[in-house]
């Protein structure tokens, strides 16, 4: 795969490294040589489980070496399972990231320290606790919420704008996809 002509100088220009993309970190070549075609296929047949614990990078690297050696049906097999992989993967991350950033808000509230007890920790102010309250808390508190629902509303609108980027990049790819198949 990696070929470099030797024009007699008598350095080694290849330390082992493939160029780093994008997307993917450096490997060296050992590693991307090391990489078992017959593994992987053998993860598809049982439970998917090797598969499932590889990383992006290592499913593509496997599907350019299924490429080398395999056929067309292959390829689509292959390329269905990364593409599977990746969509679980994804929702798993997007998951715990909005659990992180939930409790992160949560903790970082500074209307906490202005009211004296914490209150982003209760759901609900009994009506025995408002009514201690001076006129200057429940003020300071009105204005934590509404600017709590603008950032709330101004993330949903960042977040849905990016949900609709992200379906037209993926119907386009699918159309490509189409296409290829055809």
């Amino acid at each position: 795969m990696l070929c470099e002509e030797n024009d007699g100088d008598d350095k080694v220009v290849d330390d082992g490294v493939i160029p780093k993309s994008v997307s993917e970190p450096n490997f060296t070549s050992a590693q991307f040589f090391d990489v078992d075609v017959n593994n992987l296929q053998q993860a598809d047949s049982e439970t998917g489980e090797l598969s499932s614990q590889l990383s992006a990078s290592e499913l593509r690297r496997k599907s350019c070496a299924e490429q080398e050696n395999g056929t067309f049906m292959a390829r689509q097999k292959r390329l269905e399972f990364e593409a599977t992989m990746l969509f679980m993967k994804a929702k798993e991350t997007a998951r715990m990231q909005m659990e992180v950033e939930r409790q992160a808000r949560q903790k970082n509230s500074l209307i906490d320290n202005l009211i004296g007890f914490p209150i982003s920790c209760q759901k609900k102010l009994s009506r025995s606790q408002l009514t201690a309250m001076s006129t200057t808390r429940l003020q300071i508190i009105l204005n934590d919420i509404h600017s709590k629902i603008n950032a709330l509303n101004e993330e949903l609108v960042q977040l849905l704008m990016q949900r609709d980027s992200l379906h037209m990049e993926q119907d386009s790819m699918l159309v490509d996809i189409a296409d290829f198949l055809q």
